[in-house]
């Protein structure tokens, strides 16, 4: 039988943490977090009967991208970050991550004009990246850097309330060019 995320919610600490270990989740992040991860990593919907969360990418990706990058760019599921365990604190050998890019990316669009800058200033994504924290990298990619984090949003002081993150960039260019998040709705 199929799990789904009530399965996974209903999990003891001990289950969930064995899950948790299962794929390198940290077994010190909130409940939340280790459940929406879980599930990322089961392929089960964190939203009912939606699809599973997939990498969210623009459509010029497919044109910006050579065949092989493409390949591996997809082959990078939240499975496969998630079991990543070559993290690195220093920051300093990733490209300088050009603003517009990130604009054009969370808007979903190649053209930025007043009306969408105001759009994303409006942004749940700009309002919270001030609350981005534990920024680490790693390097097993040959075209990519994944970069995770974690987010305390809204100014919140409750731990159960942090997202943990994983955003895939250009090695060269610093281009976003997918992520996954923890929040419910990936």
């Amino acid at each position: 039988m199929k799990q789904c995320y009530n399965d996974i919610l209903r999990l003891s600490t001990a289950d969930l943490n064995a899950y948790c270990r299962q794929f390198s989740i940290e077994t010190a992040l909130p409940k939340t977090v280790k459940v929406n991860a879980v599930c990322h990593c089961l392929g089960v919907s964190t939203v009912g009967d939606s699809p599973n969360v997939t990498l969210t990418a623009l459509s010029r990706t497919s044109e910006s991208l050579t065949k092989s990058q493409l390949l591996e760019l997809q082959s990078l599921s939240p499975k496969i970050l998630y079991t990543l365990t070559d993290w690195s604190c220093d920051i300093s050998e990733i490209p300088n991550i050009d603003d517009s890019d990130v604009k054009r990316f969370l808007l979903q669009t190649d053209i930025l004009c007043a009306e969408s800058e105001r759009t994303y200033k409006l942004s749940r994504p700009y309002q919270l990246k001030q609350f981005v924290h534990t920024v680490q990298v790693c390097n097993v990619s040959s075209s990519f850097w994944i970069i995770r984090a974690q987010c305390l949003p809204s100014q919140s002081t409750n731990k159960e309330d942090i997202k943990l993150m994983h955003i895939i960039i250009d090695k060269v260019t610093g281009q976003p060019y997918g992520g996954y998040c923890t929040c419910t709705v990936g």
